[in-house]
């Protein structure tokens, strides 16, 4: 995955890279619809959860963390993580 400004992504994007880490994770894109949830209807467990973490802080270039986002649907998800990542951002930026 290529690393991205998180500033300036599109939920798009932060949906792309969700659906590719499932993907690596044998899940079927066409199963990753806006309202399956990673826990419930994907049947992720704990440690697949950390992983697709793990892909979107590489594609986003800055730590996400899935704790308690798992029973969300994946829209609500992308929302959550692509808000984590500008707020993550923003706060590096404004640090001496």
């Amino acid at each position: 995955m290529t690393t991205i400004d998180a500033a300036t992504t599109p939920a798009t994007d932060v949906r792309a890279a969700v659906v590719a880490s499932l993907s690596g994770l044998g899940i079927d894109a066409d199963e990753v619809t806006d309202t399956a949830t990673l826990h419930g209807d994907l049947e992720l467990d704990s440690t697949e959860t950390v992983q697709v973490a793990l892909d979107l802080t590489r594609h986003l270039g800055t730590k996400i963390t899935l704790s308690g986002l798992g029973e969300l649907p994946v829209a609500e998800l992308v929302a959550a993580v692509l808000a984590q990542a500008r707020d993550r951002a923003e706060s590096e930026a404004q640090t001496p």
